[in-house]
């Protein structure tokens, strides 16, 4: 039973999530694990369709393979890290909604999970910071995934943005953003 490990630093910031996922990719897929590849090449669509636009640095890549493990299924934590920095992002929370922009932080891909911890992001005129995004199971879908954030802004403009569309909190309530404020 044999395990590859390799471990290096991108030599360059990327601006797009697909060029920073490509080379794990790669060497996951060199080690006949097309399987896991086809599986991480969806997460990695999802980033690169969520994410306009960023500046990524300190990116390392951390892959341990393990020639002997079944090819099939989500990699395995431990057979895959990307450490990432991310600047002045604009990402897309989900499709309908407003993005959010100038978003910093630092971002793990293990495997089959994710985790990003934001120092700060605005969306609107709300300033969002102490922010996490934590995925612990990528597949299957559906698992539970936590968010959370400290918001800083006007009520009626929080409230407008949790009212958009896909969201539409407010719809049932007949309540409108506007009336409120604070």
């Amino acid at each position: 039973r044999a395990a590859v490990d390799t471990t290096f630093a991108a030599p360059r910031a990327h601006e797009r999530a697909d060029d920073l996922f490509g080379d794990a990719l790669e060497r996951v897929g060199s080690f006949g694990r097309i399987g896991q590849v086809t599986n991480a090449q969806g997460a990695r669509d999802f980033v690169a369709q969520r994410i306009e636009t960023a500046t990524f640095s300190d990116v390392s890549i951390r892959t341990r393979i393990d020639s002997a493990a079944r090819a099939e299924g989500p990699l395995r934590n431990e057979e895959l890290a990307i450490g990432f920095n991310a600047s002045d992002a604009r990402v897309f929370f989900a499709p309908g909604m407003k993005p959010l922009d100038g978003v910093s932080g630092r971002g793990l891909l293990e495997g089959n999970a994710f985790r990003f911890e934001a120092r700060d992001a605005r969306i609107g005129g709300v300033r969002i910071d102490d922010g996490v995004v934590d995925i612990p199971v990528l597949l299957p879908k559906g698992e539970m995934a936590r968010f959370s954030f400290r918001a800083d802004g006007d009520a009626s403009e929080m409230l407008a943005i949790l009212d958009d569309e896909p969201l539409s909190l407010l719809k049932e309530s007949g309540l409108k953003p506007a009336h409120l404020s604070g």
